[in-house]
């Protein structure tokens, strides 16, 4: 019988370590099987439209990534570069948002960013 249950069934604990901690390593797995993946012969053109799309959101996460490491290491022109390759994928208005701010005026939007992700972090 299915039912609501209050209670959580199962914790989930992420450790430093782990490679769900590690959403780069993570995507770069994901893209290496998929790598090989198209080497096979058997695939449909469905098939293979689908995998290099998903390879193509999996590249645009990785350098989501990276552009929010360089936002809280201060590098606005590092995170311009690779938000904006995310964004030709992800397409997300708050990333469009927070590029043209790193564009005009990054004094006031990585300190903003900074304090956005602090804030965020102690809701969790």
């Amino acid at each position: 019988r299915i039912a609501y249950h209050r209670r959580p069934l199962v914790h989930y604990r992420r450790h430093p370590n782990s490679l769900s901690a590690n959403r780069l390593a993570l995507c770069q797995g994901g893209l290496d099987v998929m790598q090989k993946l198209l080497q096979r012969s058997d695939l449909s053109e469905p098939e293979r439209t689908k995998l290099l799309s998903h390879m193509a959101y999996l590249r645009a996460i990785m350098a989501w990534e990276e552009g929010i490491t360089a936002v809280q290491r201060g590098n606005a022109l590092e995170a311009i570069h690779k938000l904006q390759d995310a964004n030709q994928v992800l397409r997300k208005p708050k990333l469009s948002a927070l590029i043209v701010g790193l564009r005009i005026v990054p004094w006031v939007a990585i300190p903003a960013f900074r304090l956005r992700q602090r804030m965020l972090s102690r809701e969790r």
